[in-house]
């Protein structure tokens, strides 16, 4: 087995594979009074269905989730922005679900980060979508 032994590599690696939320909200609803549907299957679907494409420079994917899905109580906003103004650039699925799920777990009022060259925003909020 082989270990790094160079700090400065040590560095290097972990400042390429971590990643910083940027803001959580201070206020709003927390996601867990979300009723009535599935706060990580809404991930799960915003990443497998809207998330995973190439965006073009500024461009944003939003899809608003009602809580419950009949849209009489609540819901979550999810979005991802491409900061990147001079290319198109592409999302993966599984960085996508992490993204989003590091800043559930890390805002329980939601709220946004950026993860390489985009913006991952999750927001839940009262009111219908």
């Amino acid at each position: 087995m082989k270990f790094l032994t160079n700090p400065l590599a040590l560095l290097s690696l972990l400042a390429a594979t971590s990643s910083v939320v940027e803001a959580c909200y201070g206020s709003g609803i927390d996601w867990t009074s979300l009723q009535g549907g599935d706060v990580d299957g809404a991930i799960r679907h915003f990443c497998s269905n809207y998330a995973t494409k190439t965006y073009s420079p500024r461009e944003t994917v939003y899809h608003c989730y009602p809580f419950p899905e009949n849209n009489s109580g609540d819901r979550l906003e999810i979005s991802v922005h491409n900061n990147d103004s001079g290319g198109a650039r592409g999302v993966i699925e599984n960085e996508c679900l992490w993204n989003l799920r590091h800043i559930k777990d890390s805002c329980t009022k939601g709220g946004d980060g950026p993860f390489g060259y985009f913006q991952y925003n999750f927001d839940p909020n009262s009111g219908r979508c």
